[in-house]
Parts: C-alpha cells; sequence; structure tokens
C-alpha cells in the first residue's frame, strides 16, 4: 500500500485520471463553508473518471515542490463526499420537487378535508359570534341585567337609570 501511495503520487495530474485510487485534474470550484475547527470544506470539479478512494487528500505538487519532507506534508484535506457528473442536480433539484409532487398528490383528499373541516368551524365561529353580539343588542335583556345588579346592590340607582338610558339608545 505504501508503495503505491508514492506512485500515485509521482504521476503527473493527466495521469493520475486513468488511476482509480487517485483523481486527477481537480479544480476547485468555490469553498463550501468552514467546520467549527476552522478547515475549510471546497467543491471540486474533475473530468468524469473510475474513482476508488477515501481517507486523506494528497498533492502531487506539495511532493514535487518537496520530495524530502514527510507525507503529512503534502495532505491537503479529507475526502467528505463525492458527488459524480451531475447527479447533485438530479438531487438538488428534481428530488425535492418530486417529493413534493408525490405529497401532494398522496395527501389531496386529506388536504381538501382538512380546508373543508376548517371552513365549517370557522363559519359555525362566525355564527355564534354573530348570535352573541345580536343577543347582547336586545335592550331588555340588557336592563333585565341592570335590574338584577341593582336589586343584587351591586350598582346604584343612577347607574341602573344611565344603564337603562343607553341600553334605550
Amino acid at each position: 500500500m505504501w508503495w503505491e501511495f508514492h506512485r500515485l503520487m509521482d504521476l503527473t495530474p493527466d495521469q493520475l485520471v486513468d488511476e482509480d485510487g487517485a483523481i486527477g485534474l481537480l479544480e476547485p470550484v468555490a469553498m463550501v463553508g468552514v467546520t467549527r475547527t476552522g478547515r475549510q470544506t471546497w467543491r471540486y470539479r474533475y473530468p468524469e473518471q473510475e474513482i476508488d478512494i477515501g481517507g486523506a487528500l494528497h498533492d502531487p505538487d506539495l511532493k514535487a515542490a518537496d520530495p524530502g519532507a514527510k507525507p503529512g506534508a503534502w495532505t491537503v484535506g479529507d475526502l467528505v463526499a463525492l458527488i459524480l457528473g451531475n447527479i447533485d442536480f438530479i438531487f438538488v433539484i428534481i428530488l425535492p420537487f418530486l417529493g413534493v409532487l408525490v405529497y401532494l398528490i398522496a395527501e389531496s383528499k386529506g388536504i381538501a378535508e382538512r380546508s373543508q373541516k376548517q371552513a365549517q368551524q370557522s363559519q359555525e365561529q362566525f355564527d355564534d359570534y354573530v348570535k352573541t353580539v345580536a343577543a347582547q343588542s336586545d335592550p331588555a335583556e340588557q336592563i333585565a341585567k341592570a335590574k338584577g345588579l341593582l336589586d343584587s346592590g351591586a350598582i346604584t340607582q343612577a347607574e341602573f337609570d344611565a344603564l337603562k338610558a343607553k341600553a334605550l339608545g
């Protein structure tokens, strides 16, 4: 394994394209973010090739610049994920819309029933409110309530007369 590592590190980027243990012609596209420990995460692009790798990533240019260094000095990061070709477009763009479409089709009856039930509850609440307001605007009922308060001693005769005049308009 160790000799294979050094063999791959001596190849050119064009030669690495033909190796399944390396990625050749890797180009940075954009920085995706920074981890809590301060390490950067980058997105790269590369031509289509067979890939069977994992773990730490090493840069042959760093080895060429300092061939006497320990291999850890040539490490440029860890492989987090591979997105091959335009498959990221499928997973990021198409699948969420497909999921929403499937949900809407599967749940359309339930959504309609819940919507109808909510409209019915809203209508019932409105009807109850109208009945309550209509009941409160009855002058005879307001005067009767005021009389009950007067008889219980909660209000004075002057307050009763004011409530009666207000109820009669």
